[in-house]
C-alpha cells in the first residue's frame, strides 16, 4: 500500500494544529511539525527524543498519527479523546460565540429527533478500533471509518452478518465487531425509551454556537429541539413522524437534479438547492427506491427527514440502480410544514458500482473479480497509468476489454503493463429510464511487477572461413537486460527451468569472464542482435547462452551449440600405377570425411549432391594412411571433392568442400623380347609399346641396362642405342620415338648387334624402359613393366644350368 508522503503528513499536522489552537490548546511549533513529517520511519524515535513540553502533552495524539501513517492510513480520523492534550486538567478556553439563539420550550416527544442508533453504533465501533490500535493490534487500522459507518447504518449484529462488510484479510475481527454491536440496545428500544421519558427529564439544550472548526472538533453534533409552532427554520434533522399522508393533490413544479458524489464505501453525499418559497420553514424528506423510482414519499424507503440541503446515504445498495428523491414540505412552522402536501423537489438515479472488488497480479497477468447486481448490463474497465491519473481518469483511450461485458471480472494479459503502476477503475453500467447510466468508479492501484522471461529463440549464423565469426539474433524480452555467455562447455543441466539469483550463475557454469562485451543493437520489430563474435582458437565446440537479468535475478534461456565446421587441408592424390590414394590433413573435430567424384570443372555444390560417396573415419584414415579408391579414377581426369562432417548435439555439421583436380593419366605397357644367336647368347633386345588411350605426340622412351639390378630410373644404368626394327639401315638413337600410341602394339625398336656387344658385352643384369619426359612436362602417364623374367638378361646355357642346379 502507498505510504503517506512528507507533504501529506505535514498537511495532516497543520490541520490538527489549527483546530487544536482554535479550541484554546497550546500546540507544538511549526518547525516541530515539519521535522516530524519528514522523519519517515524514524518518527517514533524522533518523538521520544523531543523534550518540548507541548510535544509531551500531545504524545498520545502524535503517536496515534505515527501509527496510522505506518499502516498506510494517509488521512487518519482522530478520535475525540485525542483532540485535547493528555495533561489538560481544565477545559480549554472556548471561542466566544457571536450570538445566542433563543429557543422555545421543549416540544412534544413526537417532534424531537430520536437519538440515532446508527450514530451510537458508529461511536462505539470507533472507540473499539482506537483501543485496539493502542493495545498493539495495528492491523485494525486497515478497517476504514467509512466501513464502520456502513456497518453502523445497517442492521447487522452477528458475526456472519458483519463479515461481508470488511476485507477478507481482516475477517478475524468480525467477531469483535459483532460483540460491540451486541452490547447496544436495539433501535426500537432506544426510540421507545426516549418517547416514554417524562418531559421534565429532557434537559434543555445549551445555547447554540456558530459553526466553527473548534465546535466540529469538540465532539458529536448536538441536535436542537424546535417548538411545533416556532417560525424559526430548523437547521438540523427533524423527527420523521407526523407528516400528512400523500394524496396526490399537489402537483410538483420544476424538479431539480439531485447532486451526488462518493462511493458505496464512503456513502453517497447528496446535495440539492433549497426550495424557492416564501414559507419560513421547509422540511425535506429524502427517500429512495432500489430498482424502481418511488411514486410517493410515504411508501418509499426513508433516508432522512431534515431541514438541511445535504445528507449522506451510507446504506449498501439493494439492486443495480438506486432512485433517490427529495420531497419538500413548507409552512410557517414545523407542524404546519408536516401537515402540508409535499412536492417532488429533486431526484437522481445512481448505479451501484461492482461489489467486493478484488484486483491482483498473477504472474504476467492482472486479474480482477467482483460481484454485480442482476440488472447490471456490463462493467467498464479503465487502466490508467498512475502518472496520467490526475488528467485522464476514465478517459476513453484507457478503456480495456471493451468487447466483453466483464460482469464477473477480467483478465488483463497485455505484455506492455509489466513494470508499471496503474489505476484500475471499474464502472458498472445499467439501464435507467431507457438509457445507459454509469456508476462511480471503484479504484484500485495495482503495481505490476516485471516478470523475468528467458530468451528461447537465439539464432547464430557463421561467416568467414579462415577466421570464423558469428552473428547472434534473438527476440527482446519485455523486461530486463539480456547478457550472452560464450562457453566451451554447456551450462549445467536444468539451469534454464527457473529463475535464480544472479550470483548463482557461476555455479551453473556461466562465469563472468564468459559474458560477451560486444554491443547489442535493437530493432523496432522487437529483435536484438550481436554481430561479429569471434571463434576462440583451439575450441572444438562453443555454447552461446542468453540470460535475462532483472533486479539481481537471472533467467537462463535456451543455449545454442556451435562448432567450427571442419575444413580439409593439404589434400592430394598419390598415383600408384594401378590404384590411387587420397591423402590429406585430418580436420580437427571431424567424425568422418565424405569423398565425391565429379567431372572436371563441375561445381562442388552439385557434385556433393550425389549419393555415391566414399566415407572414411578418422580411425580408418590412421590405419590405412589415406583413402584408396576402390576402382581407378577416370583416365580422362576428374575433380575429387572432400567434405568433413562433425556432429554436435545430435546434429550433423558439414564443413566447406575442398576440391582436388585429378588430371588425365595415360597408362602404357611395354614388352621386351630377347633375341639369341645359335649358341643361345642374347644378341639384341626388341621393345614394343601400347597405350590404353589414344595418345598423340607421346614422349620419347629410353632403354636402360644395369648389370647388377633392376634399374630404378633412366639415370640408374646405361641408356642403350636403339633403331627401328622394320626399316633396315634406319638411323640409330638413344631415344625411341613414336608419332602416336594406341591400344595396338607399336612398331618395334631393337638394339643393333654391334652396339649391343659394345654397350652390354657379356649379357647379364636387367634392362628396363623409362619415359624420357622433359623437366617441365605436364603429361601424366604410367608405364607398366612386363614380367620381370623378360627383363632379366641371361644366356640360354646359364638359364638351363640354373634350372638344373636349382
Amino acid at each position: 500500500m502507498p505510504q503517506a508522503t512528507p507533504h501529506q503528513r505535514l498537511e495532516v499536522l497543520t490541520r490538527w494544529r489549527t483546530e487544536a489552537a482554535a479550541a484554546g490548546h497550546p500546540v507544538p511549533s511549526d518547525d516541530f511539525a515539519r521535522e516530524l513529517s519528514e522523519a519517515g520511519s524514524h518518527a517514533k524515535s524522533f518523538l521520544e527524543s523531543t523534550n518540548d513540553s507541548a510535544v509531551a502533552a500531545w504524545a498520545p495524539t502524535l503517536n496515534f498519527f505515527v501509527k496510522q501513517w505506518k499502516m498506510s492510513v494517509i488521512l487518519p480520523d482522530l478520535p475525540n479523546h485525542l483532540k485535547a492534550p493528555a495533561d489538560s486538567a481544565a477545559a480549554p478556553t472556548p471561542v466566544k460565540p457571536a450570538a445566542v439563539v433563543a429557543t422555545s420550550p421543549p416540544p412534544n416527544a413526537g417532534d424531537i429527533a430520536a437519538p440515532s442508533l446508527a450514530d451510537a453504533r458508529f461511536e462505539a465501533l470507533k472507540a473499539w478500533r482506537t483501543a485496539a490500535i493502542e493495545s498493539g493490534a495495528e492491523s485494525v487500522g486497515n478497517i476504514r471509518e467509512s466501513t464502520l459507518r456502513r456497518i453502523s447504518g445497517s442492521e447487522v449484529v452477528t458475526e456472519p452478518e458483519v463479515a461481508p462488510f470488511i476485507p477478507a484479510s481482516l475477517s478475524g475481527f468480525a467477531g469483535d465487531i459483532a460483540g460491540v454491536l451486541g452490547g447496544i440496545a436495539s433501535k426500537s428500544t432506544s426510540v421507545a425509551a426516549v418517547a416514554a421519558a417524562p418531559r421534565a427529564a429532557i434537559a434543555p439544550p445549551p445555547p447554540a454556537l456558530p459553526s466553527t472548526d473548534a465546535q466540529a472538533a469538540a465532539g458529536p453534533e448536538m441536535e436542537p429541539t424546535f417548538s411545533a409552532s416556532s417560525t424559526t427554520a430548523p437547521v438540523h434533522d427533524v423527527a420523521p413522524e407526523g407528516y400528512e399522508g400523500f394524496d396526490f393533490s399537489r402537483a410538483s413544479e420544476e424538479v431539480l437534479a439531485l447532486r451526488g458524489s462518493g462511493t458505496e464505501q464512503t456513502g453517497l453525499l447528496l446535495a440539492w438547492d433549497a426550495l424557492s418559497t416564501a414559507d419560513p420553514v421547509v422540511l425535506y424528506r429524502v427517500v429512495s427506491g432500489d430498482q424502481y423510482a418511488p411514486f410517493n414519499p410515504d411508501t418509499a424507503d426513508l433516508v432522512i427527514s431534515t431541514a438541511k440541503t445535504s445528507v449522506k446515504d451510507s446504506r449498501p445498495f439493494g439492486s443495480a440502480v438506486r432512485h433517490l428523491q427529495v420531497w419538500a414540505n413548507s409552512g410557517t412552522s414545523v407542524e404546519e410544514s408536516k401537515a402540508s402536501q409535499p412536492v417532488l423537489h429533486a431526484h437522481a438515479s445512481f448505479v451501484a458500482p461492482p461489489r467486493r472488488v478484488e484486483i491482483r497480479v498473477d504472474e504476467k497477468k492482472v486479474i480482477g473479480q467482483w460481484e454485480t447486481w442482476p440488472e447490471t448490463t456490463r462493467v467498464l474497465i479503465f487502466r490508467v497509468p498512475r502518472e496520467r491519473a490526475a488528467q485522464e481518469s476514465m478517459a476513453p483511450q484507457h478503456q480495456i476489454l471493451s468487447g466483453s461485458d466483464n460482469l464477473g471480472g477480467f483478465v488483463d494479459s497485455d505484455p506492455d503493463i509489466r513494470g508499471k503502476c496503474f489505476l484500475y477503475q471499474t464502472v458498472a453500467e445499467a439501464p435507467v429510464d431507457g438509457t445507459r447510466q454509469r456508476s462511480v468508479p471503484v479504484v484500485q492501484i495495482v503495481d505490476v511487477p516485471d516478470v523475468l522471461e528467458p530468451v528461447l529463440d537465439l539464432v547464430i549464423k557463421r561467416h568467414g572461413d579462415e577466421e570464423p565469426q558469428f552473428d547472434l539474433t534473438w527476440t527482446t524480452p519485455k523486461s530486463g537486460q539480456v547478457a550472452i555467455y560464450r562457453t566451451e562447455q554447456s551450462p549445467q543441466a536444468g539451469v534454464d527451468r527457473r529463475a535464480l539469483s544472479e550470483s548463482a550463475l557461476e555455479q551453473a557454469g556461466l562465469v563472468t569472464q564468459a559474458r560477451l562485451a560486444h554491443p547489442i543493437s535493437r530493432s523496432i520489430d522487437g529483435t536484438a542482435e550481436m554481430l561479429d563474435v569471434p571463434w576462440p582458437r583451439e575450441w572444438k565446440f562453443a555454447y552461446f547462452t542468453p540470460v535475462t537479468l532483472l533486479n539481481g535475478q537471472a533467467f537462463v534461456g535456451t543455449s545454442v551449440a556451435a562448432v567450427d565446421p571442419p575444413r580439409i587441408k593439404i589434400a592430394k592424390i598419390v598415383e600408384r600405377v594401378n590404384k590411387q590414394i587420397l591423402t590429406f590433413e585430418w580436420p580437427q573435430g571431424a567424425a568422418s570425411v565424405f569423398v565425391y567424384e565429379g567431372v572436371t570443372d563441375q561445381a562442388a555444390e552439385v557434385a556433393t549432391q550425389s549419393n555415391q560417396a566414399h566415407e572414411i573415419t578418422q580411425e580408418q584414415y590412421v590405419q590405412q594412411g589415406g583413402l584408396t579408391f576402390p576402382r581407378p579414377l577416370s583416365p580422362k581426369g576428374c575433380d575429387i571433392h572432400l567434405v568433413a562432417v562433425a556432429f554436435l548435439a545430435g546434429q550433423r555439421v558439414v564443413g566447406p568442400p575442398a576440391t582436388v583436380r585429378y588430371d588425365r593419366l595415360f597408362r602404357l605397357r611395354y614388352d621386351v623380347r630377347q633375341l639369341r644367336g645359335l649358341t643361345g647368347t642374347i644378341t639384341a633386345v626388341s621393345v614394343t609399346l601400347r597405350s590404353e588411350e589414344e595418345m598423340s605426340g607421346p614422349p620419347g622412351f629410353v632403354l636402360v641396362h644395369n648389370p647388377d639390378r633392376m634399374p630404378l630410373s633412366k639415370a640408374d644404368g646405361r641408356v642403350l642405342t636403339v633403331a627401328p626394327e622394320a626399316v633396315e639401315g634406319s638411323p640409330r638413337a638413344k631415344r625411341m620415338g613414336f608419332s602416336q600410341l594406341g591400344n595396338v602394339v607399336s612398331k618395334a625398336w631393337r638394339t643393333p648387334a654391334d652396339t649391343w656387344k659394345l654397350e652390354v658385352g657379356k649379357p647379364r643384369g636387367y634392362v628396363r624402359v623409362f619415359a624420357d619426359l622433359p623437366p617441365d612436362g605436364n603429361v601424366l602417364l604410367a608405364l607398366v613393366d612386363p614380367a620381370p623374367s623378360t627383363l632379366r638378361l641371361e644366356s640360354l646355357m646359364g638359364r638351363i644350368g640354373g634350372l638344373i642346379g636349382g
